[in-house]
């Protein structure tokens, strides 16, 4: 069970938008992922995935958004996919963040997550109520918050449609490495 990998389009400055372009390749990939799948991902694919989903849910929610759900599964390979893409600065916001569960590595099971999360800021009276779930990432603001905006300063959140700080070096890893995520044209 492996991937069929999209045809290489190209350099990515040919591209016009770096995001989507980066969007499309991790479409490429099923999600969720069953360990099988997981398995037979090159390291490179797993871990740019890792890093695209985990950016997508941080910057909606903060880390932890992306903890409490079910993409926080993902959150080693994230890591990995920071250094090895050489964006090292949000390797370190990452880290901080984990830490914080008291627990490495992040637990890939999503209650175990929650159990941490709820066991460190405090559990929301009823998880499926909004208003309790606001005061829980309130609560957990307290400590994230100040994580959660590195991050966001480092990925040029605010830039929506110009984030160099965060697509720039993912694109030039996948431009030097293509054929490990694309097949030949």
């Amino acid at each position: 069970m492996s991937r069929e990998k999209p045809k290489w389009p190209g350099p990515s400055h040919e591209q016009g938008d770096l995001e989507n372009f980066l969007f499309d390749l991790c479409n490429s990939v099923e999600w969720p992922w069953s360990e099988e799948y997981r398995a037979n991902l090159e390291p490179e694919m797993a871990e740019f995935c890792a890093v695209m989903i985990a950016d997508g849910e941080i910057c909606n929610g903060g880390f932890t958004q992306f903890l409490l759900n079910r993409s926080g599964e993902l959150a080693e390979e994230a890591i990995q996919g920071f250094r090895r893409f050489g964006m090292n600065e949000f390797a370190e916001l990452c880290d901080a963040a984990y830490d914080l569960l008291g627990q490495r590595p992040v637990p890939r099971s999503q209650a175990e997550r929650q159990r941490l999360l709820y066991s460190k800021f405090g559990a929301p009276p009823d998880p499926d109520n909004m208003d309790d779930l606001e005061d829980f990432f309130e609560r957990a603001e307290v400590s994230m918050g100040s994580i959660d905006e590195q991050y966001y300063k480092l990925g040029d959140i605010e830039k929506t449609f110009d984030r160099r700080g965060f697509v720039e070096p993912i694109c030039g890893y996948v431009d030097k490495n293509w054929d490990v995520f694309f097949s030949a044209p």
